[in-house]
């Protein structure tokens, strides 16, 4: 997740602060140095970040207030309350690092460590105070949130619906700001016939019930076009890539969950809310393949969005129910790690779909095999760190082994999964089978192998360039495989194993053979 730097104001540095301004520029000050010491000292890095938070507080209502800087000072303070979150206690959208660090000297850190839901609170707070001051990256931050509540929280029809809401009209809204300033900054670009039509999601009545999804109307009325703020500097073709990226993202984080929940047994999605929903996503991404092909960006880098529509090529793959055409997508595949990381994550979603043996077998193989191509990978990029045939590349090999371990421990999950299939197979029909029980035993045996190599490539120190975030990143997946392989060896269930006993059946009907 990107977390746009620090909203600054030009001026000197103030030894004795008075006024709202004198306290916001220390605490831009304060906020920059945190962010020296963020690569080596945690602890230190916090304590800044704490003492910057108390002077935008200070700064709140401070003599010589101003609608402009109070505006700088909420924003900032709301960004720290992001950036707190998606570098420490979500980083990588789950791992709260924070846990293997002791803060006992730090009593008051919990005052920066917001959850999503109430950071997205800040944000509507400030969007509503100052809304004719918030600028671009304000929005594009607040879109960013949005996607990662989709991403990584547990939500029902009522909430994504209402989410869809409201990514969209910012979206929309960013989209038409940056087509704008391009058509200002390159006159040799044409943006083509109507690509300056702004999508218009569809319009829920006034008497629309989120929790049953009654009163949405089928039909393509305007709603009321929200007031956003005008956004003066900072648009580039970058930031315009970023935002139909962040937006494709999101469509198909949400196509993601309807599929996921289709076969659910308790659906958290009514039939009305999907109907609505699935329809607005495939028009708002209609609406951005559109922009895609008539606003023509040639000088950045087009790679992230790329994949991103590439995704959710795959994803429509998997809702039209056809596994031979999923193969032959995931098969066409260039050899690229991010390529590979995509299409795990579409197979996964895929494996939800299906119940019965042969589909679910083929899916967990493949699965299987791109896990393998990530390994394959990555243990190249590991081994030319160390050895050095990748130069000045020495700060890499943690985030390496970090991805390197977490694609070991799924691959390993997933044998142990495949393992729980067939053994299940086997009990239904009675039939287990000498063929079989040789398939077990491998399958087991590669599942404990992966969690062995594992913890030893994650034990290993990284050198004396490593950054204490990756350090305590690679401790986190350490702990992942060596929880694993405890409860493999001696049953020991510590609160790793308990969650994963919810989730994976091999683990949670494993019974103990020497």
């Amino acid at each position: 997740m990107k977390v746009p730097r620090t909203k600054k104001t030009k001026g000197k540095a103030i030894s004795a602060p008075l006024t709202q301004e004198d306290f916001y520029l220390e605490g831009v000050n304060l906020e920059e140095q945190a962010e020296r010491w963020a690569l080596s000292d945690i602890k230190k890095t916090l304590r800044l970040y704490l003492e910057a938070y108390r002077s935008y507080e200070r700064a709140i209502g401070a003599p010589g207030s101003t609608l402009d800087e109070s505006y700088n000072v909420s924003y900032n303070q709301t960004r720290l309350f992001l950036k707190i979150y998606t570098e420490y206690t979500a980083n990588d959208g789950h791992i709260n690092i924070l846990k293997y660090v002791n803060l006992e000297d730090l009593p008051d850190v919990n005052l920066l460590c917001l959850n999503l839901p109430a950071i997205i609170e800040r944000f509507h707070y400030v969007g509503t105070e100052f809304d004719d001051r918030c600028t671009w990256d304000f929005y594009f931050n607040l879109l960013i949130c949005y996607l990662s509540l989709v991403e990584n929280e547990d939500l029902i029809g009522e909430q994504l619906v209402d989410l869809f809401t409201k990514f969209t009209e910012i979206s929309q809204k960013l989209i038409q700001e940056h087509i704008q300033e391009l058509e200002k900054l390159m006159d040799d670009e044409s943006t083509g016939e109507g690509s300056n039509e702004i999508f218009e999601p569809q319009e829920m009545k006034s008497s629309f019930d989120m929790s049953t999804g009654k009163g949405i109307k089928l039909n393509s009325e305007k709603p009321a076009k929200a007031e956003f703020a005008e956004v003066e500097d900072g648009l580039t073709p970058e930031t315009f890539l970023e935002t139909l990226s962040v937006s494709v993202r999101f469509i198909t984080a949400m196509m993601e969950i309807l599929v996921e929940t289709s076969n659910a047994d308790q659906l958290s999605v009514n039939e009305f809310q999907r109907n609505y929903l699935e329809d607005g996503l495939n028009k708002f991404f209609l609406h951005l393949q559109d922009v895609r092909h008539n606003v023509k960006v040639s000088s950045a880098d087009s790679s992230d969005l790329d994949l991103a529509f590439r995704s959710m090529q795959g994803l429509k793959i998997v809702i039209s129910g056809s596994l031979e055409d999923l193969q032959s997508f995931v098969s066409s595949s260039c050899e690229n790690l991010d390529v590979f990381l995509s299409d795990v994550n579409i197979i996964e979603t895929a494996v939800s779909l299906y119940n019965d043996y042969d589909s679910v077998w083929k899916l967990r193989a493949l699965f299987g095999n791109t896990l393998s191509k990530v390994q394959t990978v990555l243990s190249s990029k590991r081994s030319a760190i160390i050895t050095g045939e990748l130069k000045n590349m020495e700060n890499e090999l943690s985030p390496t082994v970090f991805k390197l371990c977490d694609a070991m421990i799924t691959r390993a999950d997933n044998e142990f999964e495949r393992w729980a299939i067939l053994n299940r197979q086997a009990i239904q029909e009675q039939s287990q089978t000498p063929d079989n029980l040789k398939t077990l035993q491998v399958l087991e045996k590669n599942g404990k192998v992966l969690l062995s190599n594992a913890s030893a490539i994650a034990q290993k120190p990284c050198g004396f360039r490593e950054y204490v975030t990756d350090k305590l990143k690679r401790n986190y997946i350490y702990q992942q495989a060596h929880h694993r392989l405890e409860y493999l060896t001696n049953g020991s269930i510590s609160e790793t194993v308990s969650d994963i006993i919810e989730e994976h059946d091999y683990y949670s009907n494993m019974r103990l053979r020497n």
